[in-house]
């Protein structure tokens, strides 16, 4: 199966619906595995509950799923997300910060291997999490991805691939829109 690619850019904001409709994924969790789009959607910021996600420098440190109690790496999508550098799942990450606004940071892949550290959960007793490192792939090398494999020298070809994507998704966006009366 061909990396699915939503041709979005970094900084595009969306809807929670939109998401939903664009990766065919639940609208809930800060953790959503498409099966139908072969991705997995992070959300991040005030509506992911408990957890306590933070960059350093260059990199991501996302917090596993589970709300209480000490996390478990087997448990569904904190396993997706571990193993997506050879699952074949594409990452893409969400930064909500103000109610129904998720700005799209990018495609993310592991920067490193799981690691555990201990946060309160919602009942503010402390418990074991995971953590995952995690970098932006750079939009030429997620197109090059999502364009069968295509090397960081494709050049011109993918920057049109990611163009054609892009306006594609525009047109997708202002049909949503306009069918929700919001255009």
């Amino acid at each position: 199966m061909a990396d699915f690619e939503p041709g979005l850019h970094k900084g595009e904001v969306l809807t929670n619906d939109d998401i939903r409709q664009l990766f065919n994924c639940s609208s809930v969790g800060s953790m959503r595995r498409s099966l139908v789009t072969n991705s997995l959607v992070l959300v991040s910021g005030e509506s992911a509950g408990p957890y306590h996600d933070r960059w350093e420098g260059e990199v991501f440190h996302f917090t596993g799923r589970g709300l209480r109690g000490d996390q478990d790496l087997d448990e569904s999508q904190n396993r997706t997300l571990a193993e997506s550098d050879v699952n074949g799942v594409a990452v893409f990450h969400f930064d909500n910060q103000e109610e129904d606004r998720f700005v799209f940071t990018g495609r993310m892949k592991l920067a490193g291997a799981p690691y555990t550290e201990r946060q309160r959960d919602e009942l503010d007793d402390e418990r074991r999490v995971w953590m995952f490192p995690l970098t932006v792939m750079t939009e030429a090398v997620a197109a090059g991805v999502a364009t069968s494999g295509a090397s960081s020298g494709a050049g011109a070809g993918t920057a049109a691939t990611a163009q054609g994507s892009h306006g594609r998704w525009q047109r997708f966006v202002r049909r949503l829109r306009k069918l929700a009366g919001r255009e």
